[in-house]
């Protein structure tokens, strides 16, 4: 007779969302690297413009989504 299968445990809420805002994490910093490269790119027509200048009046200043990695480290935080 097979053996029965081993239950997983199901993850807590907490487990849940620490896993999701490293998640984010890890997609923040993929973005950041793609815009950092199309910067450095677009940089190149715009001399004596400072890069973080060029990043927050082209793409930052532009981009509105709701913040949902500091949502959760919000509600972690109360858990």
């Amino acid at each position: 007779m097979a053996s029965p299968a081993k239950k997983q445990a199901v993850p807590t809420l907490a487990e849940r969302i620490n896993g999701l805002i490293q998640q984010y994490y890890a997609l923040d910093d993929e973005a950041d690297a793609i815009i950092d490269s199309w910067i450095d790119e677009y940089a190149r027509g715009c001399p004596g413009v400072p890069k973080g200048t060029l990043r927050m009046m082209e793409l930052d200043a532009r981009a509105t989504a709701y913040c949902h990695r500091e949502a959760l480290l919000r509600l972690r935080s109360k858990l």
